[in-house]
């Protein structure tokens, strides 16, 4: 269990849905792409899923204390919380 966890918090895994995430939300910004916009979106909830899942594996990996001592998880914990009405 431990293994796939670390799995999942890859650092070349969470870039490249990042980068993903990233271009599905620009490319929905535009009108002339309506046709793909329910595909997009089902890309961004997909991608929003998975940082809820890499945010729970590193809390699991880490415990909460040493997973809030750095500034970058306590931003990603707040992107993450502010993402969560998106999955509702």
């Amino acid at each position: 269990m431990q293994r796939l966890l670390q799995r999942l918090i890859h650092e070349r895994l969470v870039a490249g849905v990042i980068i993903v995430n990233t271009i599905a939300v620009f490319l929905r910004a535009f009108p002339s792409l309506r046709d793909l916009d329910s595909k997009l979106f089902y890309v961004d909830y997909a991608c929003t899923v998975f940082f809820v899942l890499e945010l729970v594996a590193m809390v699991r990996l880490f415990g909460w204390r040493k997973y809030l001592s750095t500034g970058w998880n306590r931003f990603d914990l707040t992107v993450v919380a502010l993402s969560l009405p998106m999955l509702v």
